[in-house]
């Protein structure tokens, strides 16, 4: 029986596609789900709700087993299913610190019918109630909640073994940067929430805000922008990934008293052994500080005022500089939050004498969350330029410490000004890409499954943000993309070099001066662009067989007057057919992009023009992805052409993380993909530490492998000499 469902109660939204599918779900197991009473379903600021239910199981001779769950009802824009693997792993590895602090699962993704799916997670507090900490309404007890978060998060789950020193790591600026701002989900996304607030020429590396000229923090992760090779050490250790402040539950007792020191962590989807230790509190104190800048928005729909100008302005110096005298202007309950954030870092690392490193590694993770705050969809309008000018502010703290030589220019007062920070305008919806189907290559596609590949999650990246509250959707991931950043991700043992810079003056902002024809442009001596493809086809595959050694082997030679030589080979385990050669002659080549710019406002340009000539589905992060896939396929790139490409990549909406694992020759590479209309996706995988594409792969709807190319060699050489192309060496990402 099912009743339960039926006769939920009133506070739960009538829902009854939810509710046939909770019935359905029950079905499946032969069992039952009932809603169980509660106050309300638990909302937050997104279009996703919770609420209690009982789901029990048949066990045998008559009896059952309950269990009590949180049902969790995502919108049908979520990002997609939780990774319940890295809420797992925090659990093994969180040891002592995870029994006492951490959930136990968040599995499931059940789909309603409409679009919105279902998942689980058990309850926390033994089922009594809990509190989300950015809930609290009694500022002493929010005081004390962080307090006893802070500390544990270092002393307790991050305590060095024995007299040991917590882990460090090397890399760069623009490396850690690029990193934070890919594990928050907001690479991508940044530039053209900044772009909204009207700050003109974001290619600058500095902008005028309230009449003071400032770093420009957007510069900082991009080739060429300010303090990016500064090469720094960061402490790093766990991290929850997400840990805003609804995600940190405080226990309440039967007398409404609340435990601070018993808090539970949830949703640690976004779990890392390798990340940034200042990610976590800077995260949570900018989640509990933000609604009283900018609060959200009022049940009638109206934007409460926050702060006043000069509170806000006094926190955010305080936030900058927290270890100079807390302003008199500060209410004393913010003061505290942000003394107590910072000072339980740098008593953590001062005692291995990393107290200056703690430094900057704080500001710099300032600068990035701030930036990912301007992002979110539910700040209020003053929000976002507060948040831009904190970026900046924390950059500039930054350049006095590192390179105080380096002096701002002279404000332009005759310039136009975007509003005050704190006086912005609401802003327009985001508008994500579209999924649409991409154009078919010309050369055949292929089948089968790539051994030793990870699931691919179907989730669509891109859209609307919003601060994250207990309710917030489940963001895929966690796992960075190190091709895009280029420390790597924190779960795996690869650092790769940073890139060097490729630009040296700001571009052009004229559109019209940003394009870059199609040229031939060789990047060392050589009369033809040579590139070799393996190339995985049906008509190539016998039945009943995966085809894994059997492909064709396609080399090109050509020239500035797109005359040249294509060589078409068959190999079925290991023998070559007799090859079947082309001459092309004098304009015969044709389907070859442009050489793409080392610039990357000026490849935006060119990128976005080739874009323009594809049918309006087409101009999208798939058809993005097929052109990036076809200027490898006939280019042998320079470093500094292929950073650019990563970091346009990085800009697109719809780009979905796919994770590290091996190709067809066995290279360690890191995937990125987007899905087109009809479910087929679209996967380029890049070598992570030179950005090199190593294949290129089309799935359908099903997992279907329907084409795969392997990237073999790509140079420029003055001969022909049409050899077959030597083997890929497999790479361990291990060493």
């Amino acid at each position: 029986m099912d009743e339960g469902l039926d006769v939920a109660p009133t506070s739960l939204p009538q829902d009854p596609r939810v509710r046939a599918a909770l019935r359905e779900l029950a079905a499946d197991e032969g069992g039952v789900a009932a809603v169980l009473p509660h106050a309300a379903p638990l909302r937050g600021y997104t279009d996703a709700y919770l609420f209690p239910i009982s789901l029990a199981r048949p066990t045998g001779q008559g009896r059952t087993g309950d269990h009590k769950k949180m049902v969790k009802v995502h919108p049908a824009d979520a990002d997609g299913p939780p990774e319940s693997d890295r809420h797992a792993l925090a659990k093994r590895e969180g040891g002592g610190f995870a029994e006492r602090h951490m959930v136990g699962r968040h599995v499931g993704w059940h789909p309603v019918g409409d679009g919105r799916h279902l998942s689980f997670q058990d309850v926390a507090n033994g089922g009594d109630r809990a509190t989300p900490m950015d809930r609290i309404e009694d500022d002493d007890v929010l005081v004390e909640a962080l307090g006893k978060v802070v500390s544990a998060l270092h002393l307790d789950w991050n305590r060095p073994a024995g007299d040991h020193g917590p882990s460090t790591d090397v890399t760069t600026v623009r490396a850690y940067v690029r990193r934070e701002l890919t594990a928050a989900k907001a690479l991508g996304a940044v530039r053209s929430a900044v772009d909204r607030l009207g700050f003109g020429d974001l290619d600058r590396d500095w902008l005028e805000i309230d009449g003071e000229m400032l770093p420009n923090p957007l510069r900082l992760a991009e080739p060429g922008g300010l303090f990016g090779d500064l090469s720094i050490r960061y402490l790093r250790g766990f991290a929850h990934g997400d840990l805003h402040g609804g995600n940190v539950l405080i226990p309440e007792s039967v007398d409404g008293g609340l435990h601070p020191g018993r808090f539970v962590l949830v949703d640690l989807e976004s779990y890392e052994s390798r990340a940034s230790l200042t990610r976590d509190p800077v995260v949570l104190l900018l989640s509990l500080l933000l609604p009283a800048v900018a609060p959200r928005r009022d049940p009638d729909g109206q934007w409460p005022s926050g702060l006043p100008r000069k509170q806000a302005d006094a926190l955010l110096r305080y936030l900058v500089r927290p270890d100079q005298r807390t302003p008199s202007q500060l209410p004393g309950a913010l003061a505290d939050l942000v003394r107590l954030t910072y000072e339980a870092g740098t008593a953590y690392a001062e005692r291995s004498c990393w107290r200056a490193e703690w430094r900057t590694q704080y500001r710099l993770s300032l600068a990035v969350h701030a930036l990912v705050a301007i992002t979110y969809d539910n700040l209020g309008p003053a929000g976002p330029s507060w948040c831009l000018r904190l970026a900046a502010s924390a950059l500039d703290a930054h350049r006095a410490e590192h390179h105080p030589t380096l002096t701002p220019p002279a404000a332009n007062v005759d310039a136009p000004r975007p509003p005050a920070a704190g006086v912005g305008a609401p802003r327009p919806p985001d508008v994500a890409w579209p999924r649409v189907d991409g154009p078919d290559y010309h050369l055949p596609p292929g089948p089968g499954h790539t051994p030793g590949t990870r699931a691919r999650h179907r989730a669509r990246i891109g859209g609307r943000r919003r601060i994250m509250v207990y309710v917030a959707l489940v963001v895929l991931g966690g796992c960075l993309v190190p091709y895009v950043a280029a420390e790597g991700s924190s779960d795996r043992n690869v650092t790769p070099p940073a890139l060097p810079s490729v630009r040296t003056e700001t571009p052009p902002t004229s559109r019209g001066d940003e394009r870059v024809p199609p040229s031939f442009a060789p990047v060392s001596p050589g009369r033809f662009a040579f590139t070799c493809l393996r190339v995985w086809s049906p008509d190539d595959l016998r039945p009943h067989s995966d085809g894994l050694d059997r492909f064709r082997e396609e080399r090109l030679w050509w020239t500035r007057e797109r005359t040249g030589r294509r060589t078409v080979q068959v190999v079925d385990h290991g023998r070559r057919s007799r090859p079947k050669v082309s001459t092309l002659g004098r304009g015969e080549l044709t389907g070859a992009p442009p050489a793409p710019s080392e610039h990357l406002a000026r490849l935006r340009a060119q990128v976005a023009e080739l874009l323009e000539r594809k049918p309006p589905e087409l101009r999208n992060a798939a058809g993005t992805l097929e052109l990036v896939a076809e200027m490898h396929q006939f280019w042998p790139l320079s470093r500094a052409q292929r950073e650019a490409l990563r970091w346009l990549l990085a800009e697109t909406e719809g780009i979905i993380d796919g994770g590290s694992y091996p190709d067809r020759a066995g290279r360690d590479g890191h995937a990125l993909s987007a899905d087109n209309g009809e479910g087929q996706r679209e996967t380029l995988q890049f070598d992570e530490r030179t950005g090199r594409l190593l294949s290129h792969e089309k799935i359908d709807a099903g997992d279907e492998t329907l084409a795969y190319y392997l990237f073999v060699d790509s140079r420029w050489t003055d001969t022909i000499v049409d050899s077959p192309c030597a083997d890929p060496k497999p790479a361990n990402r291990d060493g």
